[in-house]
């Protein structure tokens, strides 16, 4: 008996219509070219690697009723291809792609579900208390989750003109879609790993790169060779090492049957500082756990260094890493080749990233995990885990976070402790939490971004790995990395200017030209934060009141710039006011005397030191007496400002 509702017809699509008419179907499955707009489950976007749940709609589970069959799918045909001319409020609704028109969907499943609960059978007979008390059923939601299904609601009402047994009879909360019911915080949701859980991260995963892996690898390939069924991979062994030293792997140039043979009687990775084998015989499950913790720390390491999202790391396949040499064949740049699907159409586009050394031996580390697959008929990406399956292997997927999670509970439940050393440090993870794989693009940027010098200061950070692995980022500008970055150079400029703020609450306060401007910007800011004496204790309205300031700072080791065009000496007077873009000129920065500039206690070290070099250089024998007495000048200017620095630190202006 067939229980799937009625096909009904609608008066605005036909049934023969194909649902992705409006998106180029690039690197497409036959299931997206195949579903018509009567259809009764869609695909309507498509990653090799990744769930295809999050891709597809089964209209007969979800909406058993026809009239809400009809409808979910005419909102859906409506996301997918609308004219991009459709406001809710003041919001142009955009096309939108296959994965968060499938979310909006699920929504209307949601509300479907509570309209049963409370006995209302039609979109018509919703009112504004209804909604409220749909968004409440949320209440241990964060804010921006309810603000999200807000918005969902409000453009489930935009495509009522597409819809034709029914529809919601009014504008959700009157067009305003949750900004006036959830204070947004300028930093998104997602955490920055601190320093001190992030170096030892990397540490270790740089150990299973470096150290470890010809070990994993050896245990692995020796297991699978062993097992009755895989001729392929030992009749195919001899050819690995060719194809390793075509991947340049000349520095790692063991091939799989030396590790093989290694790894069979135990002679693993001594580690120096405890005299022990890194650790014991891998045998056995210990096989697939330790396949699984070299694929995290290989991810860790690309994920990290590379700055590419989740999904772009998950796309890279066989062969995507292209070293580039000159003529005597020194590296010049390494670039790696992935799909990137954040902005791109149905399916992505290829881009190319340049990566760092770091990264390459990730990249060839994990390359001989999956050049198993490959022998094995599979499909060429390299991030790939053993399934449950003998042989088999899949892509890690979403299982990714629990691999990461399982590493790090591996390091600090058994090696950490086998090796108790400073250069084997434990993971401190538990006052942080799950670290999740959209953390390191966002970790990376803050270290780029959180201070002037933001590269200099992720290799002081990170000075246990070359300085190597910081070159290079301009290279991803094309994936966004420089909008992650300048997102958190915008907070750390908000922390900074909230410190001036902090220290003029504690009588410090700057120098230098603009000094009276900003003291008395900050002065008035504190008498209103403590109004009628009660002092505001919400930081976030006082970062409100100091917001206009920080979207101008550029700090630098000498001085804050408080940058405006119209007094900028570091522009020429041709541009001064005659442009909108203008951002300081640093190699042109007169901090001693341009209005844009103040002085604070942060900057003495760095003006001391530069009085003492010119202080070596007036006792230098080959300085003349002209040169002389510009070194007099200059020390006395820079005596003078390390004096007011001093004074407003002090509390005097």
């Amino acid at each position: 008996m067939n229980n799937s509702p009625q096909i009904l017809k609608s008066n605005f699509w036909p049934d023969d219509i194909p649902v992705m008419k409006e998106h180029p179907l690039v690197n497409f499955v036959q299931a997206m070219r195949e579903t018509k707009f009567g259809s009764r489950q869609w695909t309507v976007g498509y990653r090799e690697n990744t769930n295809v749940a999050n891709m597809s709609v089964d209209f007969d589970k979800l909406f058993p009723l026809p009239q809400r069959h009809l409808l979910a799918r005419e909102l859906l045909m409506f996301l997918l291809n609308n004219d991009t001319n459709t406001f809710v409020g003041e919001r142009r609704l955009k096309r939108y792609k296959g994965d968060y028109a499938v979310i909006i969907v699920r929504c209307l499943y949601r509300l479907y579900l509570f309209m049963d609960s409370i006995s209302i059978g039609s979109l018509r007979d919703l009112t504004q208390s209804h909604l409220n008390q749909f968004i409440d059923m949320k209440a241990n939601s964060s804010g921006e989750v309810r603000q999200r299904e807000r918005s969902h609601l409000a453009t489930i009402y935009a495509a009522g003109e597409s819809m034709t047994n029914d529809r919601l009879s009014f504008m959700p909360w009157e067009g305003v879609t949750g900004q006036k019911y959830v204070k947004r915080s300028l930093e998104t949701k997602t955490k920055v790993i601190p320093p001190d859980v992030m170096g030892p991260l990397l540490i270790w995963a740089m150990k299973y790169v470096d150290h470890y892996s010809d070990d994993i690898i050896g245990a692995f390939y020796n297991q699978r060779l062993n097992s009755a069924g895989h001729r392929a991979i030992r009749e195919n062994i001899k050819g690995i090492k060719g194809v390793m030293v075509k991947a340049m792997l000349s520095d790692r140039a063991a091939v799989i049957r030396d590790k093989i043979e290694r790894a069979a009687v135990g002679d693993y990775h001594v580690v120096a500082e405890s005299g022990l084998r890194w650790r014991e015989l891998i045998e056995g499950l210990d096989i697939a756990d330790e396949f699984r913790n070299l694929v995290a720390a290989c991810y860790i390491v690309t994920a990290y260094l590379s700055g590419m999202r989740d999904s772009e790391v998950q796309a890279i396949r066989r062969g995507g890493l292209e070293i580039a040499v000159d003529s005597n064949s020194n590296v010049i740049r390494r670039y790696l080749e992935s799909t990137q699907y954040k902005g791109s159409h149905v399916g992505g586009k290829l881009r190319t990233w340049v990566v760092v050394e770091p990264v390459e031996r990730a990249i060839m580390a994990v390359l001989m995990l999956s050049y198993y697959n490959s022998k094995l008929g599979g499909k060429s990406f390299m991030f790939i885990s053993p399934s449950m399956f003998e042989g088999d292997t899949v892509p890690v997927k979403s299982y990714i976070n629990n691999n990461i999670a399982s590493f790090i509970d591996h390091v600090n439940n058994y090696l950490e402790p086998r090796h108790r050393s400073p250069s084997h440090p434990p993971i401190p993870v538990e006052r942080f939490g799950r670290i999740t794989t959209r953390m390191f693009r966002k970790t990376i940027a803050w270290h780029i971004a959180n201070q002037p010098f933001g590269i200099v200061a992720g290799m002081i950070q990170f000075g246990h790995l070359k300085a190597q692995m910081f070159e290079g980022y301009a290279g991803t500008a094309s994936a966004g990395l420089l909008k992650d970055i300048e997102e958190q150079q915008a907070l750390a400029n908000a922390r900074e200017v909230r410190a001036i703020f902090d220290d003029h609450l504690k009588g410090i306060k700057v120098a230098g030209p603009l000094s009276s401007e900003i003291n008395t910007e900050m002065e008035k800011i504190g008498e209103l934060a403590s109004f009628e004496g009660k002092v505001v204790t919400d930081g976030r309205e006082i970062d409100a009141m100091l917001r206009h300031r920080a979207t101008s700072f550029y700090p630098r080791p000498v001085n804050d710039c408080f940058f405006n065009r119209d007094r900028a000496q570091c522009l020429p007077p041709v541009v001064r006011g005659k442009t909108d873009n203008a951002v300081p000129v640093t190699h042109t920065c007169k901090f001693d005397r341009c209005e844009n500039s103040c002085w604070r206690l942060k900057h003495l070290p760095a003006i001391q030191a530069r009085l003492e070099d010119l202080l070596k250089l007036a006792t230098k024998n080959n300085t003349g007496p002209g040169q002389r007495a510009i070194v007099r000048e200059e020390s006395a200017r820079l005596n003078r400002i390390v004096e007011e620095i001093k004074e407003a630190a002090s509390g005097g202006h």
